[in-house]
This record gives C-alpha cells, structure tokens and sequence, in this order.
C-alpha cells in the first residue's frame, strides 16, 4: 500500500499558531500528543476554518485523530457533510479505535443525526 504524504495540521496556543508536519509515524504522533497535553487548542480552526479533527480525518490521519478526540475535539464545530461522511465511511473501515468510534458517534447524535435529517 503507498504512503500517505505528510499531513500540515494547526495547533493554536491562545494567539499562537503552530503548524506541524505529521505523517504515520510514531515520533511524529507523540508531538501531537505533547502539544495536545500542553494545552494546545483541539477546537480552534487554521485559516482555512478547518479544525484538527476535521484536518486529521480528511487526510486519513486516524491515530491523530484519536489523539484530538481523547482531548475533547467537537465534530459539531466542523458542521461538514463532507467531514461526516468520512468519519462514517471510515469507522466503517475500523479505522478508529473502540473508545473513539463511542465519542465519534455520540458526538454525531449530538448533532442531531439521528434525527434521519
């Protein structure tokens, strides 16, 4: 299977922007997950008004993922039809672990997409 290419995911520290280079690879997620510890904001959008989580799971980075949503990423602040279909489609893949997908479904019920809207 082919590599992914490098992710650039946004992390904000109150006013400041810090922008990170992560791929697959272990040394790379565990400076997402120090920055995450620090305080870094899992909420807050880059300039393209894209979260995190919404970053991580479009580009298929699942285990930084994981990492935003332990740390209380909110799917609802993304409101993305294009975002939703990808978490479904890929924890239909198991891309996520078990305590993930619980948060990701709830989080979409939330939402109110169990409505059948």
């Amino acid at each position: 299977m082919p590599m992914k290419p490098p992710t650039l995911l946004t992390l904000t520290f109150g006013a400041q922007r810090i922008k990170l280079v992560v791929s697959d690879f272990e040394p790379e997620l565990g400076l997402v997950r120090r920055f995450v510890e620090l305080g870094a904001d899992v909420n807050a959008p880059d300039v393209g008004m894209q979260s995190p989580i919404a970053v991580a799971v479009a580009s298929g980075r699942y285990e930084a993922a994981n990492i935003f949503l332990a740390a209380g990423a909110r799917l609802d602040l993304a409101r993305s039809s294009d975002l939703i279909a990808t978490v479904l489609l890929q924890m239909d893949h198991g891309h996520f672990n078990k305590d993930t997908e619980e948060a990701l479904l709830q989080a979409l019920v939330e939402m109110g997409l169990n409505s059948g809207s």
